[in-house]
This record gives C-alpha cells, sequence and structure tokens, in this order.
C-alpha cells in the first residue's frame, strides 16, 4: 500500500475547524476545480457521499466520526472512480496546539492504478494541501 499525507499548522480555533471538517458534504466548495457536485446521503459514521467530476463519480464512505479525537477516515468505493487508486483510505485529523493554533493532517493509504505512484502520491498531496487551505479559510 502506498501512503500520501501532509500535516500544516495553521492559526485558527481547532474545534472551529473541526466543525467545518466534519461537515463532509461540502467537498465541492473547497475543491471546485476536480469535485463539481457534492450529495450526502444518511448522516453520522456509515454516510455515503458523492462527488461528481467531470469524469464521473466518486462514491465515498464515512467509515469513522470520532468527534472526541476530532478524526474522521472516509473510503472510496467505487473502483471505476475517476481517480488513479483502489483500496482507497483517507484519513482527516485536527489536533489542537493551542486556543487559535491547530495541527491539519489529510492523508491516505492506497493501491496505485494507472499511474506511477510517485505521481499519485504527488496528485493527492496537492489536494490535500487545497483541501486544508480552503477549510481554514472557511472558518
Amino acid at each position: 500500500m502506498a501512503k500520501a499525507s501532509v500535516v500544516n499548522e495553521f492559526e485558527v480555533d481547532p474545534n472551529l475547524l473541526w466543525g467545518k471538517v466534519k461537515q463532509f458534504n461540502n467537498m465541492h466548495e473547497h475543491l471546485p476545480s476536480m469535485i463539481t457536485s457534492c450529495e450526502l446521503q444518511g448522516t453520522g459514521q456509515g454516510a455515503k457521499r458523492i462527488c461528481g467530476t467531470e469524469n464521473g463519480p466518486i462514491l465515498e464512505t464515512l467509515q469513522l466520526l470520532d468527534d472526541a479525537n476530532m478524526t474522521l477516515e472516509y473510503s472510496i468505493d467505487n473502483e471505476d472512480a475517476p481517480m488513479p487508486v483502489s483500496n482507497y483510505l483517507g484519513t482527516v485529523s485536527v489536533k489542537k496546539l493551542a486556543d487559535q493554533q491547530a495541527e491539519f493532517t489529510w492523508s491516505a493509504v492506497f493501491e496505485p492504478k494507472g499511474m506511477p505512484e510517485a505521481e499519485v502520491v504527488a496528485m493527492l498531496e496537492g489536494a490535500f494541501n487545497a483541501l486544508q487551505a480552503s477549510l481554514v479559510e472557511s472558518v
């Protein structure tokens, strides 16, 4: 399994940031260059997210929602997703460093599909950095 990961520190209230991260239904607002729509079916752990892209849907499941540890995990469920990955499990977490300082981690383990591992890692890490910046800005 390959891994992509970004860890950044931001001057932001960790609790407010976590409130944005855990919404799980607004990816299109934070990565509009890639995701054109986002539909949520259900709530909490087990909720399904359908992210629309120009090349087809990405079907995801919220595998873990842990408010106490400000962590969520999600999987990409459709093998025909327009992503160069299979067996994908993403983890997003916020750690309080101070009242207005948070460590924001976004990572994933996966098997590369149709592209060299290094290119997939670079693509995912670029998306994770963009998502983090947008989510922090929205707080």
